[in-house]
C-alpha cells in the first residue's frame, strides 16, 4: 500500500489499525470465555453425573480430561495465534505492544497471562473486574502481561 507516495508495509499499517483498536468491553469479554469453557463444563458435568452413577473417580477422570484443553485454550492458543475460540467468535484479539499483527503473543506473554489468571483467582476475581474500570479495559492478567484484549471486527 501507499501512504503519502511511500511503500508502507500491511504489517505496519496492521499494526497502527491494531494500536488505535477499541478495546474490548468487560460483558463482550466476558461471553468469549463462557465460549471457551462449554467444552470444559459440559466434560465435568458429565464427569460428575458418572461419578454418582458409575463410579466416584469418574469425577476425577473427567477434570484430567480438560487440562490439556485448558492449556490448549489458556496458554497455547494465545501464544500462537494470540486469541481464544470464543475471542475468536467474537471477533477479539489479545494484543502486546512487541507483537506484530496476525501473530501469537509468543510464550512468554502468554506464560505471563496464565501467571496474571492465576493471581485474579487469588483475589476472587476482583482482578478481572478491572477490566470494567480501566480505560484500555484490561483485567489484572492483562496489566500483568502488559497485553490488551480489541476488537477487529
Amino acid at each position: 500500500q501507499f501512504h503519502h507516495g511511500i511503500d508502507v508495509a500491511p504489517t505496519v499499517l496492521e499494526a497502527a489499525k491494531l494500536e488505535r483498536a477499541k478495546p474490548a468491553g468487560f460483558w463482550i469479554r466476558v461471553a468469549a470465555t463462557l465460549i471457551d469453557a462449554i467444552p470444559s463444563i459440559v466434560v465435568v458435568t458429565i464427569g460428575t453425573v458418572l461419578a454418582f452413577v458409575v463410579h466416584p473417580m469418574m469425577s476425577v477422570l473427567a477434570n484430567l480430561v480438560v487440562l490439556p484443553y485448558a492449556f490448549y485454550v489458556g496458554l497455547y492458543m494465545p501464544a500462537m495465534q494470540g486469541t481464544t475460540f470464543g475471542k475468536k467468535m467474537l471477533g477479539l484479539r489479545i494484543v502486546h505492544p512487541s507483537v506484530k499483527p496476525g501473530e501469537g503473543l509468543g510464550w512468554g506473554v502468554a506464560l505471563l497471562r496464565v501467571v496474571g489468571h492465576m493471581v485474579c483467582g487469588f483475589t476472587l476475581g476482583i482482578g478481572y473486574l478491572l477490566v470494567a474500570f480501566t480505560s484500555q479495559k484490561q483485567g489484572l492478567h492483562d496489566l500483568i502481561a502488559s497485553t490488551r484484549v480489541v476488537r477487529v471486527r
